[in-house]
């Protein structure tokens, strides 16, 4: 697990994208810097079996859709943003 989550950040217009884009929706450049966000609230949990996901609201803008840690995470909640790899692949992941 890596602390934080790698997005871009556009250098003429500051929109936050995630994932990756070749283009700026917003103004169209294709000019980017990185930007690691590290926070983030949790607008929904979704259920399925063992596993949950959660729909979080970054602080830098994007909404992603995270693993979460397990059943005591609630919508409201605050939440450490995290790259996790699972199966030889790194996605998203949050801590309460």
């Amino acid at each position: 697990m890596t602390a934080g989550l790698a997005m871009r950040e556009c250098r003429r217009c500051g929109h936050v994208v995630f994932p990756p884009r070749p283009l700026c929706p917003r103004c169209g450049a294709w000019d980017w810097k990185p930007r690691l966000a590290e926070r983030g609230v949790v607008e929904t949990i979704t259920r399925s079996g063992e596993n949950e996901l959660a729909s979080v609201r970054t602080d830098d803008g994007p909404t992603i859709t995270a693993l979460a840690p397990g059943r005591d995470l609630e919508a409201g909640a605050r939440v450490r943003l995290e790259a996790r790899v699972s199966a030889g692949r790194t996605g998203p992941g949050v801590q309460a």
